[in-house]
């Protein structure tokens, strides 16, 4: 099989689970002005991931740090 064979073979085989990450999960929870909110966070780059993970948990909510980091840069299951 040559290479452009196999990277479109590759590419064919690459099927989303339809799963959200955990933080993609936790913006479904949120009311739309709570989500635009941390979506903006996320975008803007205001407050750190570690930041942003220590107070999520201290307010009751459990959302994996590194799945943060991955959302953040758009290299999760979401996208």
């Amino acid at each position: 099989m040559d290479l452009v064979s196999a990277l479109n073979e590759l590419e064919e085989n690459n099927i989303s689970s339809g799963l959200a990450c955990s933080t993609g999960t936790f913006l479904k929870t949120l009311e739309e002005k709570e989500r635009k909110a941390f979506e903006a966070v996320l975008e803007k780059r205001t407050v750190t991931v570690p930041q942003l993970f220590e107070m999520l948990k201290k307010n009751g909510y459990e959302v994996a740090e590194r799945s943060l980091y991955k959302h953040r840069q758009k290299k999760c299951r979401c996208f």
